[in-house]
């Protein structure tokens, strides 16, 4: 994607590129900014729509753990003095979600998220466990003005009434996104895609607002709530599997070495990254197997070596189950592809 400059008041977006944070292109009232990613070839983006005063819509397609915490104007910033809500719908990956009290819940694919000032804002950065997210995100400013923008608004202000449901708990609200919710949210983005009318993203929007006044979030199922320190361990464990994906560290021997129990530190695991330990290093043993048969020349059993396999055959057998061919099938059907 081109940079080209931005005509708008220096803001969040010129800021970010100035800090080499991403490139932004601009298209009336909707900007793009493109974010790098941990791995070069899959570069990441946030679309910025900016509808109307009172709401804001951003579309996240990211491939990093950790992007700059940007708006889509001042407005909605952490420094504004305006209360907004924030409406999070995620489509693929998990979100980590900080909250004022110090504890940490995690967003997944299917669910909505809603936060009337629960959650902490103002961190220098945002964090997906998986390194790989896509969702929407809504900013509404509640008041009167809502009126102006729908005519139904004067009888039925929904964000009004999203703030009022919300500000009930002491927590951001989540819940599944049903059918008719996430149907509503597609369809927006769908036409912010394709550069459709702001009128037309609009009434998209207000559908979905007006479906989730009707949802049962009050009705919440059970969530998992986490501390910061059980949150860094979690963390701290991940770094150490990455740094060296040839040693298997058994999980009693990394629990000992943050002094709590093995069946803590496996929940602490899942409750951050959403999948177990055991897998997560089945995963990342894998996926780099087949990065270094697709793009080294290393021999077959240098790589079951690299990724913590006693032998050939062995590693032969787990590529196989995984990924349904052999590594040397894979190696050659990749060499074809390019």
């Amino acid at each position: 994607m081109r940079c080209t400059e931005s005509p708008l008041k220096k803001g969040l977006y010129e800021q970010a590129v100035q800090e080499g944070k991403g490139c932004m292109t601009e298209r009336t009232w909707i900007r793009e900014l493109t974010i790098p990613a941990d791995r070069k070839e899959e570069e990441g983006s946030l679309l910025f729509c900016d509808l109307a005063p009172e709401l804001g819509l951003i579309l996240i397609d990211i491939h990093s753990k950790t992007i700059p915490e940007l708006y889509p104007s001042r407005r909605f910033s952490p420094d504004s003095e305006l209360t907004f809500i924030t409406v999070n719908y995620c489509t693929r990956g998990r979100c980590e979600l900080e909250l004022r009290n110090g504890e940490y819940t995690y967003l997944s694919a299917g669910e909505i998220a809603v936060d009337s000032g629960q959650a902490r804002r103002g961190n220098a950065s945002f964090y997906y466990p998986t390194g790989e997210y896509t969702g929407i995100e809504l900013m509404l400013l509640p008041g009167n003005h809502w009126k102006d923008i729908f005519i139904g608004a004067k009888e039925r202000n929904p964000a009004d009434e999203i703030q009022r449901r919300s500000e009930r708990f002491g927590r951001p609200r989540v819940v599944p996104a049903d059918e008719g919710l996430a149907q509503a949210l597609g369809q927006a983005e769908a036409d912010a895609r394709r550069g459709m009318d702001r009128e037309i993203i609009l009434l998209d929007i207000l559908r979905f607002l007006y479906l989730l006044l009707d949802a049962p979030i009050e009705e919440e199922r059970r969530r998992d709530y986490y501390t910061q320190s059980q949150v860094a361990i979690a963390k701290k464990v991940m770094e150490i599997l990455s740094a060296d994906p040839a040693r298997r560290y058994a999980a009693g021997e990394l629990a000992a070495r943050f002094g709590i129990s093995e069946t803590s530190l496996k929940n602490y695991f899942r409750g951050v990254f959403g999948c177990g330990y055991g897998q997560y290093q089945k995963d990342m043993r894998m996926h780099l197997a087949s990065r270094l048969l697709a793009e080294t020349e290393d021999a077959i059993g240098t790589i079951a070596q690299q990724t913590g396999f006693s032998s050939q055959s062995k590693f032969g057998k787990a590529f196989k189950d995984y990924y349904g061919i052999t590594p040397l099938e894979y190696r050659r059907r990749e060499r074809i592809g390019r």
